[in-house]
């Protein structure tokens, strides 16, 4: 049965019909991300209580070298090493990720005075982990990834008609636009799904518009824009000289980073030239480079809680990166396999001021910019969604009575010239949302045509 309040003529029908089918696609995902997303939030503090034992070590003045804890990884669990992760503080222990001659990833957890191993984990399956890939493609590949970018830029569509919505209404009833709790029933929930909309909304908002950078299409959109105004990395558009991405040590690549071309090494053997004395034998670089070009990076004052990553292949080159809360201290060393020297250092500074924004816009949407009070007004906005998915369900249950769904027809024509410019505009930004827009209104060509064409049933 089709909801009556779509059938009214004044102008707001259209914009009720696409804020109901806009919540309807968005709130089951939007509610999975709030979710995964407080986790990921808190994700140390939870791991920190779940599991003390491998999160803390005894304070340790003059860690081991790190070749000795790579040794004493490799004897626990035999494999190639691809990443060391230094700890950020004196109680924290080092991780060591290693893969098995059968290809699965493992991350050997150490004490740095002694070489101790804590545990041993599949790093896909911690709680981290867990909730990035969740949050980021709900574990479903490239298709989850899609449905997320979806759902994000269907969310501000959500968030903008609601908007109009409520102080449309309020305006007619000749009320304040805040809300009033004290009404009772089908009022009240009205009344906290608008609160939860109108005193996060921008917040929402401003998540929906910082994730997006990380987005399967519209990452991609942000990163070649960034790149031809000249307002990234400013060694973007520069010949690549190895065929390896920026992107192979995971986690702690920054957005601005991710995917760039890591510089080759020099390889003596290439050229028939006889290795340097502490040049690598085998695959990986020996304990000595390792040793060296860690102490190197220490010199030239890189943070606490640096990442090294060794190389896969001959030409690789050995990386040392650390991914902080501010991004002012992102910072990014390649070193030579082979001589020990530095080929490049990328830090803040060579950011344009479009990569410091979103590398800014990052680390704010994840809570670690300004610390705890970052974590709970992000919290903050996580309970938000969740209040309005609630409150929303549930004046869809009051308002639909027996009918099986009450869903208003969505009708795009009756929408004010603010409004239509308004999704223009979004959709010359976010290609997936435009898509979207035409995926709507051809499907409502092809229903109207089959309603003309089809013979009605007598």
């Amino acid at each position: 049965m089709v909801d009556t309040r779509a059938s009214q003529p004044h102008p707001e029908a259209a914009l009720w019909a696409l804020h109901f089918w806009a919540s309807l696609l968005v709130l089951p995902i939007l509610s999975l991300l709030a979710l995964t997303g407080s986790a990921y939030l808190f994700e140390r503090e939870i791991e920190d209580v779940l599991d003390p034992a491998t999160r803390f070590v005894a304070p340790v003045a003059e860690p081991m070298q790190t070749s000795a804890l790579i040794a004493a990884a490799l004897a626990h669990h035999p494999g190639t090493t691809t990443r060391v992760e230094t700890p950020e503080a004196s109680d924290r222990p080092v991780r060591v990720f290693i893969t098995t001659a059968e290809g699965a990833a493992r991350m050997v957890v150490l004490d740095p005075a002694d070489g101790r191993v804590v545990a041993t984990f599949d790093p896909g399956w911690m709680i981290g982990a867990l909730a990035k890939r969740l949050h980021g493609s709900l574990m479903l590949g490239s298709a989850g990834r899609f449905a997320v970018e979806l759902a994000a830029c269907w969310t501000l569509v959500m968030l903008i008609t609601g908007l109009f919505l409520w102080l449309g209404k309020r305006r007619r009833q000749g009320r304040g636009w805040l809300p009033d709790f004290r009404a009772g029933g089908r009022a009240w929930w009205r009344d906290v799904h608008a609160g939860a909309g109108l005193g996060f909304g921008l917040l929402m908002g401003f998540l929906v518009l910082t994730g997006l950078p990380w987005a399967m299409v519209e990452g991609d959109v942000v990163r070649k824009a960034v790149t031809v105004a000249r307002i990234g990395y400013a060694g973007a558009d520069a010949p690549p000289s190895s065929s390896a991405p920026h992107d192979h040590h995971g986690e702690l690549a920054s957005w601005t980073m991710q995917g760039q071309p890591i510089p080759a090494s020099d390889d003596p053997h290439a050229t028939h030239r006889s290795p340097a004395p502490a040049a690598s034998t085998g695959t990986l670089p020996s304990g000595e480079v390792i040793d060296s070009i860690i102490s190197q990076a220490r010199s030239r004052g890189i943070a606490p809680g640096f990442a090294l990553s060794l190389p896969s292949g001959p030409t690789g080159a050995v990386v040392v990166d650390v991914y902080p809360a501010r991004p002012e201290d992102q910072r990014v060393m390649y070193f030579d396999r082979y001589s020990e020297a530095l080929i490049k250092d990328v830090g803040y500074q060579q950011y344009g001021w479009g990569a410091r924004a979103v590398e800014t816009g990052v680390q704010l949407h994840m809570g670690r910019y300004f610390g705890w009070p970052n974590q709970y007004l992000m919290l903050l906005a996580c309970l938000a969604v969740i209040a309005m998915a609630v409150s929303g369900i549930v004046m869809w249950a009051q308002r639909r009575g027996n009918r099986r769904l009450a869903a208003p027809p969505l009708r795009l024509r009756g929408l004010s010239i603010g409004v239509v410019a308004t999704f223009a505009l979004l959709a010359c930004v976010l290609p997936v949302f435009g898509a979207s827009i035409v995926a709507v209104l051809v499907a409502q060509r092809v229903v109207a045509w089959r309603r003309q064409t089809l013979p009605e049933a007598t």
